[in-house]
């Protein structure tokens, strides 16, 4: 049973619309410049989440949250993230993994006969650091700008590089 959905949407399918809105005062709060960008990259995070997806948009806004938030949306060191998708491919663009195994196997077989799960321990100084360079928690990017964390959310935002050191790409 092929589809064209990505593991983006299908993640986006399973929960109800998002709507993020900065709250929480901001250290940078005195520059409208900075709060402009800051919201546009809400933005495109919100979109992401809602399951529409820009890669080049979330590049930006990763890039923007790691040089001016530091390490406040990284991935939870040391913890396993997971991503079902069709074919092998790591272009190093932005890609969903998830903290729940159940929720990339499920993806990779309903969707897919021949699909694969990748597994990858969140890591900044091992052999696959670069697939964690400006990551995103998105639980914990919507726990600071919502107030709470939403719902379920365990959704990862990395770069799909090449799996190296103790990530792992098996069939589904």
């Amino acid at each position: 049973m092929a589809s064209s959905m990505t593991f983006e949407q299908f993640l986006a399918s399973r929960r109800n619309p998002v709507s993020i809105t900065r709250t929480v005062r901001n250290p940078h709060q005195y520059a409208d410049e900075f709060l402009e960008e800051l919201d546009q990259h809400l933005q495109t995070v919100e979109d992401w989440i809602n399951g529409d997806i820009d890669e080049e948009q979330m590049r930006e806004a990763m890039e923007f949250f790691a040089e001016h938030f530091g390490a406040s949306y990284q991935a939870t060191p040391r913890r396993a993230v997971f991503r079902g998708q069709l074919k092998k491919v790591f272009d190093g663009s932005p890609r969903s993994y998830s903290y729940d195994p159940k929720i990339a196997e499920k993806f990779a077989q309903t969707f897919f006969a021949n699909g694969f799960i990748i597994e990858r321990i969140v890591c900044f100084e091992c052999p696959d650091r670069a697939a964690f360079r400006g990551s995103l928690d998105l639980g914990k990017l919507l726990k600071r700008y919502m107030g709470h964390k939403y719902g379920f959310e365990n959704e990862v935002v990395l770069y799909n590089t090449p799996p190296k050191g103790d990530a792992e790409v098996y069939a589904a």
